[in-house]
């Protein structure tokens, strides 16, 4: 890292520390109120690196549905509230307490979101109890076990038992959603294998980060079976997911 980076980042610090309350300055959260984490600060206040959510505003409709899995501390959940408007509604899945509770916080900082609803479970392809691990305190990378990805492999780990669901059960007694963004640390697989039902009737758009090859092929196989279309974040239609790397995709019913 060059002298310059260092600065930079010193001065990011400086001006964004851990656990303060920021305002967003621009793009489509501006003026949220959000109490900086790691990895959300001064990238998150001035919309930096947001290629993607520049690409989902476009496809996402006002009044829209949004399932959120992954949802950590709520910076993007908010956002989506923004995006899809008082008529619309996020619900947004996030198991582990401590950013959930950071969550709770950003929404009473912001009293003018009423349509994000925070629930406290993970979506599996099974329902019941599992065991979710947090490595050397990084609560961005917590996932289930079974999703656990290579840079997880460490001696400090939190584990904790969380309640988990499916999405063919919870839109049972739920809206189904229009629109789908998942970030689960390399669990993505499994979420779409507990909602069959889900893709083969109501389709929703999915938006989906990839962690490792593993869960990349979960999916691309499930993708497969439901007859859905895969595209870039620059809209160019991917045909066969494997390959090469795509950090994440954006896919449609055919």
């Amino acid at each position: 890292m060059n002298i310059n980076n260092i600065l930079i980042k010193s001065l990011a610090r400086s001006l964004y520390p851990i656990g303060n309350v920021r305002t967003v300055v621009r793009g489509p959260g501006r003026g949220l109120k959000f109490i900086v984490t790691r990895g959300n600060g001064v990238t998150y206040a001035w919309f930096m690196y947001s290629h993607w959510i520049q690409f989902l505003q476009q496809k996402i409709s006002l009044g829209s549905v949004i399932y959120d899995v992954g949802g950590n501390t709520g910076h993007v959940a908010m956002l989506f509230s923004k995006i899809t408007g008082k008529d619309g509604c996020v619900y947004s899945f996030e198991p582990s307490a401590r950013p959930r509770n950071i969550f709770h916080e950003n929404l009473i900082l912001n009293n003018s979101i009423g349509n994000v609803n925070i629930i406290d479970q993970a979506l599996t392809d099974t329902e019941g109890e599992k065991q979710f691990i947090i490595p050397n305190g990084k609560d961005t990378e917590g996932s289930l076990q079974h999703a656990t990805h290579n840079h997880l492999v460490t001696n400090k780990l939190e584990q904790f038992t969380v309640y988990s669901t499916t999405l063919d059960l919870f839109t049972q007694s739920h809206p189904v959603p229009h629109f789908i963004k998942i970030d689960v640390e390399g669990g993505a697989g499994s979420v779409l294998s507990g909602a069959e039902r889900l893709l083969s009737t109501a389709a929703p758009a999915i938006y989906i980060e990839f962690h490792n090859e593993t869960e990349k092929n979960a999916v691309a196989q499930m993708l497969l079976k439901h007859r859905y279309k895969v595209f870039s974040l620059f809209g160019k239609e991917i045909f066969y997911l494997m390959d090469r790397w795509h950090s994440a995709v954006y896919c449609t019913r055919r």
